[in-house]
């Protein structure tokens, strides 16, 4: 067990630092918690930092923002990061809302009806969870898929190594990914 987890957990550390490749037709920002006010928390914030970084590089790209209403959530999260980034300057254009997700596999399945099947993609999320973020995209995707690493600034990052660990485990027995 100690060793299938150390495997695991250097395999997350294989996605910390991704930066995306350049020019790609889609970015999924991946979804996080809600304040009661409808503010991002910052695990959210740093996903839209990252997903604000790329955008502004790569002025062609579309962003797909996606991230239901949770029942204790005001908004939803899409809409959440919608209100951030517009209000960052970017081009509300180039963002598309996709609100019915509640997981990361929908986060992607969803998101996947929303573009082309030949787009090219990445997926935005805190570094600890882009590996598995961007497994279950290339597994339900049948694509590449870059991945594209906000960081995580602060000492949690140590439970969620952990847990992420946990749900590699779980999505490759479930068949959502497999590496």
């Amino acid at each position: 067990i100690l060793a299938l987890f150390i495997f695991l957990e250097a395999c997350i550390f294989t996605e910390f630092t991704s930066k995306g490749e350049d020019a790609l037709d889609y970015i999924v920002v991946l979804g996080a918690k809600v304040r009661g006010n409808g503010t991002p928390t910052k695990p959210l914030y740093w996903r839209i930092d990252a997903a604000e970084e790329y955008l502004n590089t790569n002025e062609n790209t579309i962003a797909i923002l996606s991230g239901g209403k949770g029942s204790d959530e005001p908004i939803s999260e899409a809409e959440c990061m919608y209100n951030v980034l517009v209000s960052r300057g970017i081009d509300k254009d180039r963002l598309i809302l996709e609100d019915m997700s509640t997981n990361t596999n929908e986060n992607i399945r969803f998101s996947l009806k929303l573009m082309n099947d030949r787009a090219t993609f990445g997926v935005v999320t805190n570094n600890f969870h882009v590996f598995r973020a961007v497994n279950i995209a290339r597994t339900v995707s049948g694509r590449e898929v870059s991945g594209i690493a906000a960081e995580y600034k602060d000492a949690l990052w140590v439970h969620y190594m952990a847990r992420e660990a946990v749900g590699i485990f779980k999505d490759t027995l479930f068949g959502n990914m497999s590496f």
